[in-house]
């Protein structure tokens, strides 16, 4: 029930409670206030380009409604629209999700949204989340696990999908026998911020792979773990320049032949900055690795960093160089290739200062 309590000011009422009924609330003429004007229904502000997936049961049922909100929206350059995914678990199963242009998606927090599917990666656009282009995906997690002799990749940005940002975001990759990958970045000027990434198991884990130009990442933690065979933090590939900062990577796995915590490849020329990568536990372990005549990598810079290896902190095997300055190195320094590595500042595990070749 309810009551209405006489009001200090003359004309107005206090609902204390609840106002309920099993059908309409009639009267006189509904509710009649000051002015004479008469309510007779309650209204709520509707949104217009704004989507809200709720919460419809089962996590396989709310991941239904979420594949089914997506499809049903059409956004444009001159209609954009976000979608808000309210926090539980969003199990879609083996099905791929595809963003659309123009279109946000954003959930409740990292912790609190959970999408979840058991996608294997098939053709050219892989991704269990693709991203189209002019889009971001933002505060939410996502998980791909699945099981046999298939690969499985978290998220992909393909080639031609431009203006895409990736903010806030978890991804977790533990799948099958084969080679997985948290987040792949194939188009020019994506931005990465705020992203944690963890790959474990099967048989080798890709923590990220950038294959473009002028991608920016910006704050993430990236683990690559527990691969049979080889577990590689951040791969580059493709004649590309792009940057790093403010991340902490990770390659990791005691049953590895290999881990690599950035793998420099075919011409790429990246910029280290503010960051920490190591790469432990396996037979060969090298902190940064630009990579040899078979995948040549190109010049790469790191500044201001800690570069750990149990074998190696740096192996150059490029025709290119790796430049370090002012950054500490855990682990032997290797120049194997035709380019250089020198050093500017730059110290070891035990503060004593390296000199220019960073011996």
């Amino acid at each position: 029930g309810f009551r209405v309590v006489p009001s200090a000011i003359a004309g107005h009422a206090v609902v204390e409670g609840n106002i309920s009924s099993t059908g309409v609330i009639v009267g006189t003429g509904g509710l009649q206030f000051p002015e004479s004007s008469v309510q007779l229904t309650a209204s709520f502000p509707e949104h217009k380009r704004i989507v809200i997936v709720s919460l419809h049961g089962s996590a396989s049922e709310n991941g239904a409604a979420l594949l089914s909100a997506i499809a049903e929206i059409s956004p444009s350059v001159s209609e954009p629209y976000m979608l808000k995914i309210e926090p539980g678990v969003y199990d879609v199963g083996p099905n791929q999700i595809y963003t659309k242009e123009y279109l946000d998606i954003e959930g409740a927090g990292q912790a609190l949204t959970r999408i979840k599917g058991t996608y294997p990666a098939v053709g050219a656009r892989s991704g269990f989340f693709e991203v189209e282009g002019n889009s971001e995906l933002r505060m939410l997690t996502v998980e791909n696990y699945g099981a046999g002799a298939s690969n499985y990749t978290g998220i992909e940005v393909f080639a031609g999908e431009a203006n895409v940002r990736l903010s806030d975001i978890t991804v977790l990759v533990n799948s099958g026998t084969q080679t997985h990958t948290g987040i792949e970045i194939w188009e020019d000027g994506t931005a990465l911020r705020n992203v944690t990434v963890t790959v474990k198991g099967g048989g080798g884990t890709v923590g990220l792979v950038l294959n473009s130009s002028n991608v920016v990442v910006d704050g993430a933690n990236i683990r690559a773990v527990d691969g049979s065979y080889g577990n590689w933090g951040v791969v580059l590939t493709g004649s590309h320049r792009s940057t790093i900062m403010n991340a902490i990577i990770e390659a990791s796995g005691t049953a590895s032949s290999e881990t690599i915590g950035l793998d420099n490849r075919t011409g790429s020329s990246p910029g280290i900055f503010n960051s920490t990568i190591r790469a432990f536990g396996a037979s060969n372990n090298y902190a940064i690795y630009n990579n040899g005549a078979t995948l040549n990598g190109g010049d790469i810079e790191i500044h201001n960093s800690r570069l750990s290896g149990e074998n190696l902190s740096v192996l150059n095997e490029s025709s290119n160089n790796a430049y370090i300055a002012v950054s500490q190195l855990k682990g032997l320094v290797s120049n194997t290739g035709i380019g250089g590595v020198k050093c500017v500042g730059a110290y070891n595990e035990d503060f004593n200062s390296l000199n220019s070749s960073c011996s």
